[in-house]
């Protein structure tokens, strides 16, 4: 061999050996990376931030964090599980459709379905598949416990529902009171006008006259009635306090218990929307105290501190369970307590319930004053 093919044959072996690193170089960053890729997954396998399982499309799954196996009631031993046979029947098209979509596109769009838990009991889930190996058909899975969205869901559709029915039954009333009795009034007015036509009768001209006196003074405190019911005027000509006074003497008058009002030093500052909203409410545990508390008598006080106004309305009625409070509607199938809540909570306040059956009821409604700007008195 001569010195010239040494010198290439030295050259090649430099290569070949500077090649060998070079590969081995990147094998171990691959490894390196595939190391850190490892960890991150399994971060996120055991973060325990939602289910996730690996499952082939033929219904086994060989893998599953705690959090996935917790909300069907099973545990690591239980591995390997059948997501086929944990899935209802009438879930199983969806399913079939969306195997379809992942061997298709190596993803599937996430969708609803439910799962059989250990117990029995049917777990709603929002799943999203993507396709990990095609020969194999193995998929990983993320997978979203969403019974409690379902539930809040359902308590929505209950009190849209319940909403709805009431607002038809107040305007049926409201409807009612119209035709009953002021419609009835003016009928007879009528009626008592006619009569004066062609009567020379002494005295009769100016008894009817009287009499129908009287019936327009009845329609015009029924109409008066309605419209409070409706809108206070009050509210809006006088004040928050005015109204609420005038709104409890009304219907203690009307509902034959003795009302007393007792206002604040001075006069709350409240944003227009809270006064709506506060007057409302009051009006109706006024209509409470009327309908279902068979009080005598009834005390309605306002009150403010440095941040928040405070009414409090006090009956000597029969009283309830207290405990109970706020769970649903009124028996009339009004907005009830639970309305009454839900109003506060939107305006940052709250409602306060002290009540025993026959010790009478206080109630408290509690709301921020609206923040005094600069300059104000």
């Amino acid at each position: 061999m001569t010195n010239s093919q040494d010198a290439r044959l030295v050259a090649e072996l430099d290569r070949t050996r500077r090649t060998v690193a070079d590969l081995e170089a990147a094998f171990d960053r691959q490894a390196d990376a595939c190391a850190r890729s490892e960890a991150r997954y399994g971060r996120l396998f055991d973060s325990g931030i939602t289910g996730i399982m690996i499952c082939d499309v033929h219904g086994i799954i060989t893998e599953a964090n705690d959090v996935f196996l917790g909300m069907l009631g099973h545990d690591r031993e239980d591995l390997p599980l059948r997501w086929d046979r944990m899935t209802p029947p009438e879930c199983r098209a969806l399913d079939e459709a969306k195997i379809e979509e992942v061997l298709t596109t190596g993803a599937g769009a996430p969708w609803e379905k439910e799962y059989l838990a250990r117990d029995g009991r049917r777990v709603p889930v929002l799943i999203a598949v993507a396709l990990l190996d095609e020969a194999r058909g193995e998929c990983l899975c993320i997978v979203q416990d969403i019974s409690e969205r379902k539930r809040l869901d359902a308590a929505l559709r209950e009190l849209t529902a319940r909403v709805g029915l009431a607002e038809e039954r107040e305007r049926r009333r409201i409807a009612d009171g119209l035709h009953d009795e002021i419609g009835h009034t003016l009928a007879l007015a009528k009626l008592r006008l006619g009569q004066l036509t062609g009567s020379d009768e002494p005295g009769v001209a100016d008894r009817t006259i009287r009499e129908i006196d009287e019936l327009l003074d009845a329609a015009i405190r029924e109409t008066r009635s309605l419209t409070f019911e409706l809108s206070s005027p009050v509210l809006y000509e006088l004040g928050f306090e005015a109204a609420l006074e005038s709104i409890g003497e009304e219907t203690g008058r009307r509902h034959g218990f003795r009302f007393r009002f007792q206002a604040a030093p001075r006069p709350p500052l409240l944003a227009d929307d809270a006064t709506v909203v506060l007057y409302r409410i009051v009006r109706e545990l006024l209509n409470n105290v009327a309908t279902h508390a068979r009080a005598r008598s009834a005390r309605l006080c306002v009150g403010t501190t440095e941040d928040e106004i405070r009414i409090t309305l006090e009956d000597d009625g029969v009283g309830f369970d207290a405990t109970d409070a706020g769970l649903g509607f009124g028996p009339d199938g009004g907005f009830g307590l639970f309305n009454i809540q839900e109003q506060l909570r939107h305006l940052g306040g709250r409602l306060e319930i002290e009540s025993a059956p026959d010790r009478g009821t206080r109630t408290v409604v509690v709301a921020p004053l609206a923040p005094i700007e600069d300059g104000a008195p």
